[in-house]
C-alpha cells in the first residue's frame, strides 16, 4: 500500500485529469446543455482542495484542513446545482450551504480548539454522504426521457454515498490515534484510494451522461429532420454538386415527379432529364459555387410521364464528409400557375367586357366613395387618365354642383339598393356632358360598394331638343294652318256672297234694271273680284313661302331702281286719293338680296300706306346705310295710325289685324306676315312705329351682302 502523501498526490493528479476532461466537455457542449459549467467548477474545486492538503506544514492547519475540505464539499454542492440544471429540475441550495457552514465551524473546532482527526473525517464523510444521496436522488428520479441517460451517474453517486457511510463506520470502529492526516492508518489509505476510483468513475459517468444526452438529441433531431424531410409537401433532394447524383429524396419528390425512390437513387437529376432546360441547372450550380443561395426561382421540370411541371426551386450547398452536396426543394406550382393563367384570362375577359360597355363603368367603395374599378371610357368621355382616376373619391371633386347630386344618389343607392339619375359631369377640359347614371349596392367580402354605369346622353338631349323644336314648329304650322283656313273661310265668304247676291239680281231682275243700276252692280262685282284675287294672291304667296317653294336667289341690285319700280305700281291708287309719294334714296345704294322678295315687301308697305292714309296725305320712303354692313328702309305715312295693341299683333298670323282702308279698301291682314317671312329669309328684320291719328312708319333692315 502506498503512503498517504503519495496517494494524495495521485488523488490530485487524477482530479486534475477529471477536471481537464470536463473542461473539454463543457467547451464542446456549453451552448447545447445547461449545468455543465457548474459541474466543471465542481471538479475544479476537487483539484484545489487536495492541493491545499498536500501543502500541509507550509500553510496554517486551518487552511490545509478546514478550508480544503470546505472546497471539496462546495464542489459537491455545485455538482448538485449542475445536475439540477442539466435535468431541468434546478432547486435552491440554501439548506446545503447552511450544512456547509455548520461543517466549517465543526471542522475548525477540531482543528484549532481540540485537534481530532477522527472527528474531522467523520464530519467530512457525513457531508459527502448527504450530498451524494441528494445528487443520486436527483438523477435517478429525473424526467422519464432523461432517466436512461442520468442513471449511470446516479448509481455512481449511490456507491459514493455507501462508501462514505462505510468510512464513517470504520472511523468509529477503528478510531485514529494521531491527529496528523499523513500519519493516520489504513482507514484513510483505503478511503483515499476509494475516492480516487470513485472520482474517476464519476467523471466517466458524467462524460457518458453528456454523450448520451448528445446522442439522444442527435437521434431526436434526426427523427425530426427525417419526419420533416419525408412529410414535407415540397420535393426535397440531396444531390452531389459535381454530377447531380441523388443521395436522398423524400416521398414528395416521387409523388411530384413520378420517379420511384429506387429509380431516383440509382440515377442523377441529369440522367433523369429532370431539368426542362439543362442550362438552368448550370446557372444554379454557378450561383451556388459563387457562395449565394437560390431562393424561390421559377423553373420548368420534366416529369416521368413527359409532362411539364412548374416549380419554385430553392437550394444551398451543404458539406458531408468533406464533399459538397446540394440541398434543394421544389414547390410544385403547376396548378397555381394554371389557376393564375385562368384568373388572368378571366380578368382580361372582364376588363375587355367592361371596356366594351358603351358608357363609363365604375365601382366605388363605401363609405369612402373612392373609385376602385373603372373602364377606359372614363378617359374617352371625361379625359382623365388612370393615374388621375385611381383611388379618387367623389368627395374630392372640386365642383360642388356636380359633386353633391352624385353623392346624394350614392347614399340613395345604399338605402334602397339601386338608383338612377340624370346628372351633368365635367370633363378634364371643362366641357359639360349630360349623363344618365345608374348604381346598385353590392357587397364583396363584407365590404360595401356601389357599382354602376353612366351613359352619355348628349345625342339624346340633342334629339329631344330637336323633337321639341319640331313639335313647336308643328304646333306653329298647325296654328297657321288653322288661321289659313279661318282666313279663307271668313275673307272669301264676304266677296263671294256679294258675287252670288248681285249675280242672282242680274239673273232674276235684269229686264227691270236701268243702265245706271247695271253699271253700279258691275262696279261692285269688279271690286269683289279684285278683292278675291288680291286675297288669293297673298294666300298663294304665303303658302309658297311656308312650304319652301318660293325661289330664293341673292344678287346685287340698285335699291333706288327697285323702289322706283314699286312706286309706279302704286301710283294710280295714290292719285285716286290725291296722296303724294316722296322718295329719298341715294343713287349709289346697292344691296345683295333676292330682288323679287324685296320688291314684294316694298310694294306691300307702299300699298298699305296708301290704303290707310286719308285723301290728300303724304307717304315718304327713305333708305340709308346705317353702318358698313346694313341698310335701313323706312316707309312713313300721315295715315290713321295704329294702337299699341295692334302694333304688338301686326306680324303674327295667329292674330286678326285686318281692317278696311280710309276709303273702304279691303285688307286681308296677310301682307305684313308675308313681308316678315320674306325679310327674315333675306337675313333682315322688320318692325313698325305708330300712334293713333299720327300715321305709321315701317322699318326694314337688311344686310348689305
Amino acid at each position: 500500500m502506498l503512503d498517504l502523501k503519495t496517494l494524495m498526490i495521485l488523488y490530485l493528479i487524477t482530479n486534475m485529469i477529471n477536471a481537464g476532461a470536463m473542461a473539454i466537455i463543457w467547451i464542446q457542449n456549453r451552448h447545447r446543455f445547461q449545468g455543465l459549467l457548474w459541474i466543471f467548477i465542481a471538479l475544479l474545486l476537487q483539484v484545489i482542495g487536495p492541493s491545499l492538503h498536500i501543502l500541509r506544514g507550509l500553510l496554517p492547519d486551518l487552511i490545509t484542513m478546514t478550508f480544503s475540505n470546505t472546497l471539496i464539499l462546495a464542489g459537491f454542492i455545485f455538482l448538485i446545482i449542475g445536475f439540477g440544471r442539466f435535468t431541468g429540475k434546478n432547486k435552491r441550495q440554501i439548506p446545503n450551504f447552511i450544512l456547509l457552514a455548520i461543517f466549517i465551524l465543526f471542522s475548525a473546532f477540531f482543528v484549532v480548539v481540540q485537534p481530532n482527526l477522527g472527528a474531522r473525517d467523520i464530519a467530512l464523510s457525513s457531508m459527502l454522504f448527504i450530498y451524494s444521496v441528494q445528487g443520486a436522488f436527483l438523477l435517478l428520479i429525473s424526467d422519464q426521457s432523461l432517466r436512461w441517460i442520468t442513471r449511470p451517474t446516479g448509481i455512481v453517486l449511490i456507491i459514493y454515498a455507501v462508501f462514505s457511510l462505510a468510512r464513517i463506520i470504520l472511523n468509529i470502529s477503528f478510531p485514529e490515534k494521531s491527529s496528523d492526516f499523513f500519519k493516520s492508518g489504513a482507514v484513510n489509505e483505503i478511503a483515499i484510494t476509494g475516492y480516487i476510483i470513485l472520482n474517476v468513475c464519476l467523471t466517466v459517468s458524467i462524460i457518458m451522461m453528456v454523450t448520451r444526452r448528445l446522442l439522444s438529441d442527435v437521434i431526436t433531431q434526426e427523427k425530426k429532420f427525417n419526419l420533416a424531410f419525408q412529410t414535407s409537401p415540397y420535393a426535397i433532394t440531396i444531390t452531389r454538386l459535381t454530377d447531380g447524383r441523388f443521395i436522398e429524396i423524400n416521398d414528395a419528390f416521387s409523388e411530384i415527379t413520378g420517379y420511384t425512390r429506387e429509380e431516383s437513387m440509382a440515377d442523377s437529376s441529369i440522367g433523369l432529364n429532370l431539368w426542362k432546360d439543362s442550362d438552368n441547372r448550370k446557372q444554379v450550380v454557378s450561383t451556388l459555387l459563387n457562395g449565394s443561395n437560390v431562393v424561390n426561382e421559377e423553373y420548368l421540370f420534366n416529369k416521368k410521364n413527359g409532362k411539364e411541371l412548374t416549380g419554385l426551386f430553392s437550394a444551398q450547398v451543404m458539406q458531408l464528409n468533406g464533399e459538397s452536396y446540394i440541398l434543394s426543394s421544389i414547390s410544385n406550382i403547376t396548378e397555381r400557375k394554371k389557376m393564375e393563367e385562368e384568373l388572368r384570362n378571366e380578368q382580361q375577359f372582364t376588363s375587355s367586357l367592361i371596356d366594351s360597355l358603351p358608357g363609363i363603368f365604375y365601382l366605388y367603395s363605401y363609405p369612402e366613395l373612392s373609385l376602385v374599378r373603372y373602364n377606359k371610357n372614363h378617359e374617352v368621355f371625361l379625359g382623365f387618365d388612370q393615374d388621375e382616376l385611381r383611388g379618387r373619391s367623389v368627395r374630392d371633386w372640386n365642383q360642388q354642383d356636380f359633386r353633391m347630386p352624385v353623392i346624394d344618389a350614392m347614399e340613395e343607392a345604399m338605402k334602397t339598393g339601386s338608383v338612377r339619375i340624370e346628372a351633368n359631369l365635367k370633363t378634364k377640359d371643362g366641357r359639360i356632358i349630360p349623363f344618365i347614371l345608374t348604381g346598385v349596392r353590392v357587397n364583396i367580402k363584407d365590404k360595401s360598394y356601389i357599382m354602376g354605369m353612366g351613359i352619355d346622353i348628349t345625342n339624346l338631349k340633342s334629339a329631344e331638343e330637336e323633337i321639341s323644336l319640331k313639335n313647336t314648329e308643328l304646333l306653329k304650322l298647325n296654328a297657321e294652318k288653322d288661321k289659313f283656313f279661318s282666313i279663307i273661310a271668313h275673307d272669301l265668304r264676304s266677296p263671294f256672297n256679294v258675287l252670288l247676291g248681285f249675280t242672282t239680281i242680274i239673273a232674276e231682275e235684269l229686264p227691270s234694271l236701268t243702265p245706271d243700276e247695271i253699271q253700279k252692280i258691275a262696279l261692285t262685282l269688279r271690286d269683289s273680284a279684285s278683292n278675291v284675287y288680291s286675297l288669293l294672291e297673298n294666300l298663294l304667296e304665303w303658302s309658297l313661302i311656308q312650304i319652301g317653294l318660293k325661289n330664293f336667289k341673292k344678287e346685287p341690285f340698285s335699291l333706288k331702281s327697285k323702289i322706283y319700280d314699286c312706286s309706279e305700281l302704286i301710283e294710280n291708287s295714290a292719285l285716286e286719293k290725291d296722296i303724294e309719294i316722296i322718295s329719298d334714296i341715294p343713287d349709289n345704294l346697292e344691296i345683295v338680296a333676292d330682288g323679287n322678295m324685296v320688291g314684294t315687301v316694298i310694294r306691300n308697305l307702299l300699298s298699305n300706306a296708301v290704303k290707310f292714309t286719308k285723301n290728300g296725305g303724304k307717304i315718304k320712303i327713305e333708305a340709308r346705310l346705317v353702318n358698313e354692313d346694313e341698310i335701313q328702309i323706312s316707309v312713313s305715312d300721315t295715315g290713321i295710325g295704329l294702337s299699341k295693341d295692334m302694333l304688338g299683333r301686326l306680324f303674327s298670323i295667329h292674330e286678326k289685324t285686318n281692317r278696311t282702308g280710309t276709303n273702304g279698301e279691303h285688307s286681308t291682314g296677310l301682307g305684313l306676315i308675308i313681308c316678315k317671312d320674306l325679310i327674315e329669309k333675306n337675313g333682315g328684320t322688320i318692325w313698325a312705329e305708330s300712334e293713333v291719328g299720327n300715321g305709321s312708319t315701317f322699318y326694314v333692315k337688311l344686310p348689305v351682302r
